[in-house]
């Protein structure tokens, strides 16, 4: 801490020292001799009032001021200098465990607002760090001018926890109520509060007998609750703290010269003093717990008021139409949001006078989906979209999102729900799909035509290949049209297929084998598919059409010397890795062993190695009974 704080905490703490000596004065006048009863003393109860309203920083140097506030006023009695130092301690010391103690286990900050706080303060405070700190004191006085330790510590134990039921709550109240009855907003309720005062004093002077005409005639200072009752249901924490203290004040000042119910002559007096004090603290520790009740009654509403305004104001001003329809006992719409007219062309009053709106509101034929949705068990909390015939004619796109409320015996009792307006989502999809159907349409037109150039492409190469005698001319020529029939058949599936970018590959090498047989002619050699279905994209088909179209086409031409028969197995699958494997396998002669199937001169396997490296694969060829050629591709 530095020295600027310090010096700025010192005048506070001067200040807090002189109430605090004056407090002790009027407990010292309140002081009944020879007894030694203190019926009030506000000072303890004012102290813990500032410890608990100011911040822990500025605790030592309170605590020192008030330590010689207390030292001077015991000095002014009389007291020896160590009795006053230990009085001193005693005091201190009790109001620095209570504020610990409170702050430990009932909260930092104790407003008396609530019945948890109040019952938490006199638990603590008022009980237990009271008995704690009282039961060490009470030595002081026994040792320094031999009283009886139990009749010191039943004295100090009462007047201690009745002052902190006076006094603290009333310096907080007033401290931290900012609307209290004195303010000019309020000038009706403060009269009312003087009122109110002014019958409880009344009171006061009949239970005590000091109105000269009333005789004999007395009542009892406990009519006063009734009052009372009323200031702190009137005026809150405020009113019924500064009622209850001046009704104490007053019932004690008449007390301590004898006057009032609670003397008698044939009772101990210092038993009716206690009598007394224990009256004081129990109507102090009523009017507290009805305060907070009330308080927390009162802030629960407003809680609750809050919290419908906002969900009102939430609901009336969202563009969805919020509603709650019932089933029971009267079958109708209970809530219906202002949203419902723009929806509906209908206001809210018209779906309350009519419980079967929303059934003539529904398209007929949507009519069936509404009442499925209207059924208990259909709790899949799934949508549902109707036709709504405006009031105007118009119709609209309505979505339906429902909440099932049932009973203790599962019967439904009613429906809440959200509709939402969805006529231009429903525009925006249909002209969606509008223009993915011209798509579809024009692309599956491109790979007709694409089909059809290929075809030309065929014929030609076909035309020209009669005009030549060269053999191996017309073999290459042959083997072009090849690679352009299986090109052609992709998009000869593609086009006559709903999907545009993947074919069914199993067909489609069937369609290329039965090509390369017809081109072929070899009746001795048989081709076999051996696949499972498989759906593959274009951009992957294509270059495996074309590899299988190379790799036969070598087979037939090359496996099966002067009229050898045998057998071409084509496959691809999925491996245990999720890579495919497509092979091509032969049992004829064999792969010549002077040829290096990876640097060749051949056109087709040049083309089957761009063709594998176009697909990031890995080719191998195995040579056992016959030849075989494996690509493995992601």
């Amino acid at each position: 801490m530095t020295i600027k704080t310090a010096m700025s905490l010192w005048p506070r703490a001067l200040g807090i020292a002189v109430l605090y000596y004056i407090l002790e004065q009027i407990g010292q006048f309140f002081l009944i001799r020879p007894e030694g009863f203190s019926i009030v003393s506000p000072a303890c109860g004012f102290l813990l009032a500032v410890l608990l309203l100011t911040e822990r920083k500025s605790w030592p140097f309170t605590m020192v001021a008030v330590f010689i506030s207390i030292i001077i006023t015991n000095l002014h009695e009389g007291n020896s200098s160590a009795l006053s130092i230990g009085y001193a301690f005693a005091e201190s010391l009790e109001a620095f465990v209570e504020v610990m103690l409170l702050q430990r286990f009932v909260g930092k900050e104790i407003t008396f607002n609530t019945v948890r706080e109040v019952f938490g303060f006199v638990l603590v405070a008022v009980l237990v760090s009271n008995f704690l700190t009282t039961s060490l004191v009470a030595f002081i006085p026994t040792l320094a001018m031999g009283t009886s330790y139990w009749r010191t510590w039943l004295t100090w134990f009462i007047e201690e926890g009745v002052s902190l039921l006076l006094t603290t709550p009333l310096i907080i109240a007033l401290v931290l109520e900012k609307k209290n009855i004195f303010k000019k907003a309020n000038q009706w309720l403060f009269i009312e509060f003087l009122v109110l005062l002014g019958v409880i004093m009344a009171i006061i002077f009949l239970s005590f007998g000091l109105f000269p005409w009333q005789m004999n005639v007395t009542i009892r200072p406990s009519l006063a609750i009734l009052p009372l009752i009323w200031i702190t249901i009137r005026c809150g924490l405020v009113g019924a703290t500064t009622a209850t203290f001046l009704f104490a004040m007053f019932s004690v000042i008449f007390t301590k010269y004898g006057m009032g119910p609670f003397i008698e002559a044939e009772q101990d007096y210092g038993v009716a003093l206690i009598s007394q004090q224990l009256f004081l603290g129990t109507i102090s520790f009523a009017m507290l717990i009805l305060s907070a009740s009330i308080m927390e009654r009162r802030q629960a509403s407003i809680s609750l008021q809050k919290s419908v305004e906002k969900y009102r104001l939430l609901t009336e001003n969202a563009k969805d139409m919020i509603y709650r329809y019932e089933f029971g006992p009267k079958l109708g719409y209970t809530y219906v949001s202002p949203a419902a007219t723009k929806m509906t062309g209908f206001t809210p009053d018209e779906h309350y006078n009519d419980p079967y709106i929303s059934l003539k509101l529904v398209h007929p034929e949507d009519r069936p989906r509404l009442k499925a949705a209207s059924l208990a068990d259909n709790k899949s909390g799934e949508s549902t979209t109707l036709r709504f015939i405006r009031k105007d004619g118009e119709l609209v796109w309505i979505e339906l999102q429902n909440v099932y409320i049932l009973d203790s015996t599962g019967k439904l009792i009613a429906i809440e729900g959200i509709a939402r307006n969805i006529t231009e989502r429903k525009m925006v999809e249909a002209e969606i799909r509008h223009a993915m159907a011209e798509k579809v349409v024009m692309m599956q037109e491109i790979h007709h035509r694409v089909k059809n150039n290929m075809q030309i492409i065929d014929s030609l190469l076909g035309l020209q290949s009669t005009n030549i005698t060269d053999p191996l001319a017309r073999v290459i020529l042959e083997e072009s049209r090849n690679r352009v029939k299986s090109m052609s058949l992709i998009h000869e599936h593609l086009y006559q297929s709903s999907d545009l970018t993947s074919i069914d590959f199993q067909q489609y090498l069937n369609s290329i084998t039965a090509a390369i047989a017809r081109t072929y002619l070899r009746n001795d050699v048989v081709m076999s598919v051996e696949m499972q279905p498989l759906i593959l994209d274009m951009k992957v088909a294509v270059p495996c059409g074309l590899i299988v179209n190379e790799l036969t086409s070598n087979c037939l031409k090359y496996a099966f010397p002067e009229g050898r028969k045998g057998t071409i197995k084509i496959g691809i699958y999925k491996n245990e890795k999720g890579h495919y494997v497509l092979s091509v396998a032969d049992n004829g002669i064999g792969f010549p062993p002077t040829v290096d199937f990876r640097n060749t001169t051949s056109l087709g396997l040049q083309l089957v190695n761009i063709l594998t490296q176009q697909l990031r694969g890995t080719i191998e060829l195995s040579k056992t009974e016959g030849t075989k050629i494996t690509i493995v591709f992601a």
